[in-house]
């Protein structure tokens, strides 16, 4: 541990004895929680950020619209200029409605995409519209107001909060001991395992939380243009990364596998890009060497570059996709979880 992270340990102490007794008063009953008359799921974690919520909200949304299910998905809209409880169209801006509803809106247009701070509200709206058969809380593990059916904790493999401590010494929303309200435990981003490397450490969590651990990883598709969509041949390409997002590693690893040379341009999660930011990419992609270039970004950021069409509209900006994929046995351990909530098998 750092020396910065002893002298913040007393407060990550305090911080989490806090939380810890708002857990205890919920857990007893002397702080209300409210129950969702359809079926109901949250997805979140103990970090903050980058564990890969968004591209698990879409594999459940693309899940149970498979299924038959009217799914609606319910956010606070982190990063939105504005207040309130919005249905989210694909004609809105990021800025309206954040960057993570409006591209789970663009990537299902079927699905009903709402924003709203008081998440009870947002429940109580959709269940009087008595349209959707359920409903998917993005980033409400801590959020005990309401009180879902099926609880989905993520955790970055690489960034393991068994060995992590609350804020502002560590990257903990709360203690560890909060992953045993979870029923399912997710690890995201899993680098290639043995067998008894996966053995091993699923015992290690299940035998500690008394809950299923399943392994996701990142799967990547095919980059496709900003605003043409039009596909690209990555092959003798030097590629620029602007990333907007909490942990670019993963995508940084994979652009170095398809192009010659990756240069990577990083803001903070959820930025919102100005004008001085474009004109600083726009003088990055002149100046970097090689003629056969091209710009890369992610499917969140593209929800914020594309607001800035008119200047970067001639530029080769292309959008990495990003899909969650489970071996075949996570994946058939994972089916029989949702099936058996969603039908009360």
């Amino acid at each position: 541990m750092s020396f910065i992270k002893v002298l913040l340990f007393p407060f990550s102490i305090i911080y989490g004895m806090i939380l810890h007794i708002r857990n205890l008063c919920y857990d007893h009953g002397l702080y209300s929680s409210y129950r969702p008359k359809i079926k109901s799921i949250v997805v979140g974690n103990l970090s903050v950020g980058g564990t890969g919520k968004t591209p698990h909200i879409d594999y459940l949304i693309k899940y149970f619209t498979e299924m038959g299910l009217q799914v609606s998905v319910v956010s606070r809209g982190y990063g939105r200029l504005t207040k309130g409880h919005i249905e989210v169209l694909s004609s809105h801006s990021a800025k309206e409605v954040g960057d993570e509803p409006l591209q789970l809106k663009t990537n299902n247009s079927d699905a009903d995409i709402f924003v709203d701070e008081d998440r009870v509200h947002a429940t109580k709206v959709i269940e009087s519209k008595a349209t959707s058969g359920l409903v998917l809380y993005d980033d409400a593990f801590q959020h005990r107001k309401i009180d879902a059916g099926l609880n989905i904790l993520l955790s970055d493999y690489n960034r393991p909060f068994l060995k992590d401590f609350p804020l502002p010494s560590g990257k903990l929303r709360e203690w560890p001991l909060g992953a045993k309200r979870a029923d399912v435990i997710i690890f995201t981003k899993c680098p290639e395992l043995s067998t008894q490397e996966r053995v091993e450490h699923r015992q290690l969590y299940e035998s500690k939380y008394g809950k299923p651990v399943l392994y996701s990883q990142f799967g990547y598709g095919k980059l496709y243009h900003l605003f043409t969509r039009d596909a690209i041949d990555t092959f003798q390409k030097d590629c620029i990364a602007i990333t907007g997002i909490a942990n670019p590693i993963s995508l940084h690893n994979h652009l170095r596998t398809i192009f010659k040379s990756v240069k990577e341009v990083s803001f903070r999660d959820h930025y919102n890009f100005k004008l001085k930011d474009i004109l600083r990419i726009r003088e990055i992609f002149s100046n970097f060497a090689g003629a056969n270039k091209v710009l890369v970004t992610t499917e969140k950021d593209a929800m914020r570059l594309q607001e800035f069409k008119t200047e970067i509209q001639d530029l080769p900006i292309y959008v990495m996709p990003v899909e969650v994929v489970f071996n075949s046995q996570d994946e058939a351990k994972f089916d029989e979880i949702l099936r058996r909530y969603v039908r009360n098998d």
